[in-house]
């Protein structure tokens, strides 16, 4: 096991309905872990298939403790713009190593309204990007939950890198994602 010089800690955040067991999340827990030696928390958010902002912020609080440069998140989908919030939230001076997201958005989503609170208010990338080191944004070609251009445009508010997938679907086990190489090849890059 390798034992990393950067990263600290690495927080990953589940989106709707998922929880630390669910699609592509505990391989890359332990692949992290493992192969590169530091170590992971994955985010139990409170009622996965009733999302609630305030409730869903508070958990990824507590769970990730102190945040700084050496810390990184990696979400998915509704955890993203839950991640992106909480980064707005912290005090002006907090930086953050880096954060991939993967299939993110910060609009309503047609076909999943029942997450569309948390697009009320549009985050306040001004204020992320002053926190955030380093971006990555992951999407599909064929996410029929979350449109590309979605990502697309998340990706630049944040000026962040941009992997795009062929026919990846939502990223989620019912996409064939339960292994996720080319995410853990990008944090393994990020932190490099």
């Amino acid at each position: 096991m390798a034992q990393s010089r950067v990263a600290k800690e690495v927080i990953l955040v589940p989106g709707y309905g998922a929880n630390p067991g669910s699609d592509w999340f505990p391989w890359l827990s332990r692949s992290i872990n493992d192969e590169i030696g530091i170590p992971v928390t994955t985010v139990k958010m409170p009622t996965p298939k009733i999302p609630r902002l305030a409730k869903w912020l508070s958990a990824l609080k507590s769970q990730s403790g102190n945040v700084d440069e050496n810390s990184y998140f990696i979400a998915h989908s509704l955890g993203c713009v839950t991640l992106l919030r909480f980064i707005e939230s912290l005090p002006d001076d907090t930086r953050i190593g880096g954060v991939i997201l993967v299939s993110c958005f910060d609009e309503p989503l047609r076909l999943l309204p029942i997450v569309n609170s948390f697009t009320a208010v549009q985050p306040d990338y001004d204020a992320i990007v002053r926190r955030v080191g380093k971006a990555i944004v992951f999407s599909s070609t064929s996410d029929i939950l979350v449109p590309m251009r979605l990502s697309e445009k998340v990706r630049d508010s944040l000026r962040a890198d941009y992997v795009q997938i062929p026919d990846a679907g939502h990223f989620s086990a019912f996409d064939g994602y339960t292994k996720f190489p080319q995410l853990f090849d990008a944090f393994n890059k990020m932190i490099s």
